[in-house]
């Protein structure tokens, strides 16, 4: 286990170049549904032998260029609410195909922040000179950079001396991704 958040863990970086990311934002109308509307929902999460797959997560609608391919695609996107790109690596940017083809469906795509198997020290909790999580910030600024909506929080770890931060982090991160 390298630990929280380790910079050697290239895992935790999405194959594709950030150019990707920046191309739809330029050559397409970005459409956020409104979700207000609805009240039921139907969220898909993408858990595809721990994400970023080379050759899969290029092509979200199931047209793959190899044949050693097994195609996970995205069927019937319209009846779809909210999807989440799922990985075991602690914070997992969703891939710009996916984000790209989810968006033309006007679908909010979610990527993941996992703390699971590995004692946590409070790294997590920081605070800055303000009183505000610095990860938090990161978090809304990945969100707003990769042009993906939020967060599904899964914490599969024990927080000790630091519990009482749960609430008041996933507090301000959700009002700080909602009001971005």
């Amino acid at each position: 286990d390298k630990g929280f958040m380790d910079s050697r863990d290239l895992s935790n970086v999405p194959k594709e170049r950030y150019s990707n990311y920046v191309k739809f934002e330029k050559d397409s109308i970005i459409t956020i549904p409104n979700l207000s509307a609805r009240k039921t929902e139907i969220i898909v999460c993408h858990d595809f032998k721990g994400g970023y797959q080379s050759g899969h997560d290029l092509y979200p609608n199931g047209q793959y260029g190899t044949e050693s391919c097994k195609p996970y695609s995205l069927r019937y996107p319209e009846i779809v609410d909210k999807f989440v790109y799922f990985s075991h690596h602690c914070v997992t940017i969703p891939p710009s195909p996916w984000t790209n083809y989810l968006h033309r469906h006007s679908i909010p795509v979610l990527g993941t922040l996992i703390l699971e198997h590995y004692p946590h020290n409070g790294e997590l909790f920081k605070k800055n000179a303000k009183g505000e999580f610095l990860y938090v910030k990161y978090l809304v600024e990945l969100c707003r950079k990769f042009h993906f909506e939020g967060w599904l929080i899964n914490f599969e770890t024990v927080f000790g001396n630091n519990s009482k931060q749960v609430i008041p982090f996933l507090r301000e991160l959700t009002a700080r991704v909602e009001c971005e």
